[in-house]
């Protein structure tokens, strides 16, 4: 297959264009032959950038070309883009945004080339798998299709192998089940990036070398991270797929979704039952019951600081004592955001600067910060409960390096940090 590669008038960073290279070493094969172009306004720039780097214009003939690959910063330039790509091979268009990830151009939602699961179960053939992060109602609450990064499963987990088979795994054989939202999951890393992929490359590592004093020969890490989930959906998946595995170890690594979605939770189930949820489930509500009102604005608190952290303490607790009844060890994290470091590069402000221009930004801008201090506050008191507090823990990174892509989902040098932090707390608890 040969594939033409076109760049945008827009100059992107180095680091862009470098997470742009990546993904297209993931996503095509090193047989297939690319060609890239740009336009007039930005071929000087790239030219710099990409070998061989071909002019653009309207009337060049690209012949011999069957996937055409559009670089694309904005999706709302979508259309613009589109329209330079050769009739021959718009259907089959692919997107590529600013980090890399591949998505249909041409297409609303994702087929079985796609996501190959795209048909395993009902909930999937039931629901429009949108290109850019679906999340798939079924009777346990909801699971995410996110695809582009790397392999993920009939469940959108980023696990390639069958989970179940872990069962009746040796004794050797050390298990570890990551659970949280999209920032477990990895947002912005390849496969191999993730800290999940991190760590257990890590583990495997020490276990194999000369200095492993303990039972374990080998590890796996499980990366159950669901976009949009909280911890109460941490604990429901982990009884669903987990539990049954009797992993060695848990990590619960959140924090961000639970504040963020107590700030515009029904105040009458926060103030009751301390329940937080993903408020994009009231719409599901709606569509179900037919309820004709407009939606509820997202700008509107509803909850006070010191319900949203009891609420989200309590679940994390409970997470906790599910797991340690069934003898794992479990590790509560907090979750870095932008905010934890000292201060930021160029590249995370300008990445940042872009997100809090967007509609109901400013919730989260100025409301999530105090509600860290607080929560960190809280965790700082409790010393028995072993917190790894990467809000902390990350004051003291390097400002100089990119770690974060936006206010909260880290780049693969801040997935590494995350992982070390995670092997140094296994191997000393474990005396591995």
């Amino acid at each position: 297959m040969s594939n033409l590669v076109l760049l945008p008038s827009i100059k992107l960073s180095a680091i862009n264009v470098e997470r742009i290279k990546k993904g297209i070493s993931v996503n095509l094969s090193s047989k297939e032959i690319t060609t890239y172009t740009a336009p007039e306004e930005s071929f000087h720039y790239y030219s710099t950038q990409f070998d061989d780097l071909i002019k653009y214009t309207n009337q060049k003939p690209f012949k011999g070309i069957s996937q055409a690959i559009v670089v694309l910063p904005e999706l709302k330039l979508k259309n613009e883009y589109l329209n330079r790509v050769p009739d021959s091979l718009i259907n089959d268009a692919i997107g590529i945004n600013s980090y890399g990830r591949f998505f249909p151009l041409s297409r609303n939602t994702l087929n079985k080339k796609d996501y190959p699961a795209a048909e395993s179960t009902r909930f999937n053939q039931y629901s429009i798998l949108h290109p850019h992060a679906s999340l798939v109602y079924y009777p346990y609450g909801f699971y995410s299709v996110h695809t582009g990064m790397g392999p993920i499963n009939h469940l959108g987990f980023r696990i390639k192998n069958d989970f179940v088979e872990l069962k009746d795994r040796q004794k050797e054989h050390l298990l570890i089940c990551a659970f949280g939202g999209s920032t477990t999951w990895s947002q912005f890393c390849f496969e191999g990036e993730t800290f999940c992929d991190v760590l257990e490359g890590m583990l495997n590592k020490h276990l194999g070398s000369t200095e492993n004093k303990s039972k374990y020969k080998m590890a796996t890490v499980l990366n159950f991270g669901t976009f949009a989930h909280l911890v109460f959906n941490e604990l429901s998946t982990y009884l669903l797929y987990a539990q049954q595995l009797s992993p060695d170890i848990v990590i619960g690594h959140d924090g961000w979704n639970d504040l963020l979605n107590g700030l515009i939770s029904d105040p009458f189930l926060m103030e009751k039952h301390k329940l937080t949820y993903t408020v994009v489930t009231e719409n599901w509500a709606r569509k179900i019951s037919d309820f004709e009102n407009p939606e509820r604005s997202n700008n509107q608190i509803t909850n006070l600081p010191n319900q949203i952290v009891d609420a989200y303490l309590e679940k994390k607790y409970q997470f906790r004592d599910i797991c340690e009844k069934d003898n794992a060890d479990f590790i509560p994290s907090l979750q870095p955001a932008a905010f934890s470091k000292q201060s930021l590069n160029l590249f995370e402000k300008e990445e940042i600067k872009k997100e809090c221009s967007q509609k109901d930004a400013l919730l989260f801008q100025q409301n999530i910060p105090p509600l860290y201090e607080r929560l960190n506050h809280n965790i700082n008191k409790d010393s028995d409960s072993q917190w790894l507090n990467f809000h902390e823990i990350f004051k003291a990174v390097d400002h100089s390096k990119v770690h974060f892509g936006d206010l909260v989902h880290t780049y693969p040098e801040g997935d590494k940090i995350i992982a070390e932090n995670y092997f140094n707390r296994i191997k000393k608890q474990h005396q591995l």
